[in-house]
């Protein structure tokens, strides 16, 4: 399944390459034009992902799962749970929303050495900062091995059962 994702997602990008030739023909220098008609169709969001300071995301906000169910229904729309390289931005884009849920996952995991990392993307295996401004106060406990945000404390992380069903936050990794 999320092979299947992943192919859709290379399709949406070549599809993104071809339109941006048909609508800017190569200039004479070639290879080089060439090589900037790609990055920009290679730096957009595929829909449904919005882009917010470099990063493309997507909330699930109208059916709740659990975190691996999440996961895998991000991975159908080409991307994985979210796991931002810039967690304000995320922030940005979730008081931003329509209707900002309360609970919501996101793509942080402990591991089995208790160290929390994240779980896909460039980030993928990274230590999740661990302070104050990360995490509410008096967690991670030992409950739940899966991340989520609560946005009564501005989107500050939380950490659950993986099997609670909550909305989630997808992200689109380019």
């Amino acid at each position: 399944m999320e092979e299947l994702g992943r192919v859709k997602g290379l399709n949406a990008r070549l599809q993104q390459l071809e339109e941006a030739q048909q609508n800017h023909p190569p200039q004479p220098q070639g290879d080089q034009q060439q090589a900037v008609w790609a990055a920009a169709a290679y730096s957009s969001c595929p829909g449904p992902f919005q882009k917010v300071n470099g990063e493309c995301f997507f909330l699930a906000n109208t059916e709740m799962k659990g975190w691996e169910d999440a996961r895998r229904e991000c991975g159908r729309l080409g991307g994985d749970l979210a796991s931002p390289r810039n967690l304000q931005a995320l922030r940005a884009f979730l008081n931003n929303a329509e209707e900002p849920p309360e609970y919501l996952w996101v793509g942080g995991s402990r591991i089995e050495d208790g160290t929390w990392v994240w779980s896909s993307g460039p980030q993928a295996g990274i230590p999740v900062d661990m302070s104050k401004d990360t995490w509410n106060e008096e967690v991670p406990n030992g409950e739940g091995k899966c991340m989520g945000l609560f946005g009564q404390s501005s989107y500050r992380a939380y950490n659950y059962d993986c099997k609670e069903k909550d909305f989630f936050v997808c992200q689109y990794f380019f």
